[in-house]
């Protein structure tokens, strides 16, 4: 895996690519979480090449980190971003990985706003995000796996588990705000299955799914979970 010197490098993964982490950790520079960032996230996977689930580019058994330049969180915070899987992506696999971080604004910790735009697919497995889920004074719509707004065609969050610190406003420990309501299209099939969360809940969140959850989607089925 090459080096991340600066938080906007990122990237680009191509069709059937696998990055496999082999248990290492990759820790991002300074994050800002106060207001605008150049920070999107890890891995892009919108390269021409990948056209539909089948082929999109794996990522597995890695870990990520990064610290907050802040302890607060400004109005309006830009955090769209994926600590793995940047904003905006429409086909990627992501198994066994695992995030520590503070999260704000929309971002997820595992793959970021907006995942699975234009009518895109997504599978997220056997994933943890262990840390922060916003900050007391942000109105935030993250997710602890899946960023706000995220939503597709078939797609998957499943075996995952948010521990830690959950806060803000509209945090979801799992999936994050209006999940099934995505970019360009609105979620068809969305399974939340086999999930769970500890850890305190801010105002309108939620131990599995944010606020909002299934707004938009034709269906959006959420089974065998559980937050303690």
């Amino acid at each position: 895996i090459p080096e991340i010197t600066a938080v906007s490098d990122y990237i680009i993964l191509t069709a059937n690519q696998v990055v496999d982490g082999n248990g290492n950790t990759m820790h991002y520079p300074t994050v800002d979480l106060s207001g605008n960032t150049s920070f999107k996230g890890f891995f892009s996977t919108n390269d021409a090449s990948v056209t539909n689930i089948t082929n999109a580019p794996t990522i597995r058994n890695l870990k990520v980190t990064w610290e907050p330049s802040s302890t607060t969180e400004a109005s309006g915070a830009l955090g769209f971003w994926g600590a793995v899987v940047r904003r905006e992506q429409s086909y990627f696999k992501v198994n066994n990985c695992r995030s520590e971080g503070t999260l704000a604004g929309q971002c997820g910790g595992i793959c970021g706003y907006g995942s699975g735009a234009s009518h895109g697919t997504f599978e997220v497995e056997n994933c943890l995000f262990a840390g922060t889920g916003g900050f007391s004074t942000g109105n935030s719509g993250c997710g602890g796996i899946v960023g706000g707004f995220s939503g597709g065609l078939n797609c998957i969050v499943r075996g995952c588990i948010s521990s830690g610190t959950n806060i803000a406003i509209n945090f979801g420990c799992i999936v994050g705000t209006r999940f099934g309501l995505g970019i360009n299209c609105s979620g068809t099939t969305m399974l939340v299955e086999r999930c769970y969360s500890t850890g305190n809940i801010g105002q309108f969140g939620g131990g599995i799914a944010g606020f909002g959850c299934g707004q938009g989607a034709l269906s959006c089925v959420i089974q065998n979970c559980y937050s303690i």
